[in-house]
């Protein structure tokens, strides 16, 4: 187990330098400043609606379809539980 920590820690814990010239040129894109508003009950149900049907359920046993499917009380209860884990109350 050391030999295999030892190796790990050579491997990505390499100090590097970069020519501060070559960082001067490089482009600064835009901030896109929106990408942490939480989602909208819309992107939500894109999304949703986007998810393939037909596939077998994961480890929770929820399929597609039933997501595809709900009503407007249970889409507000799953809309409120994205918002809650959006904002760190991960459900356990």
């Amino acid at each position: 187990m050391n030999i295999w920590l030892e190796h790990h820690k050579e491997q990505l814990n390499i100090i590097t330098q970069a020519d501060p010239e070559f960082v001067a040129q490089v482009q600064q894109l835009p901030i896109n400043h929106d990408i942490d508003r939480p989602i909208t009950r819309g992107e939500l149900r894109r999304a949703l609606r986007k998810m393939r049907k037909n596939k077998a359920p994961g480890i929770d046993g929820i399929e597609a379809e039933m997501l595809q499917n709900l009503n407007d009380t249970l889409f507000e209860q799953l809309f409120a539980q994205v918002h809650k884990a959006w904002a760190g109350d991960v459900p356990q």
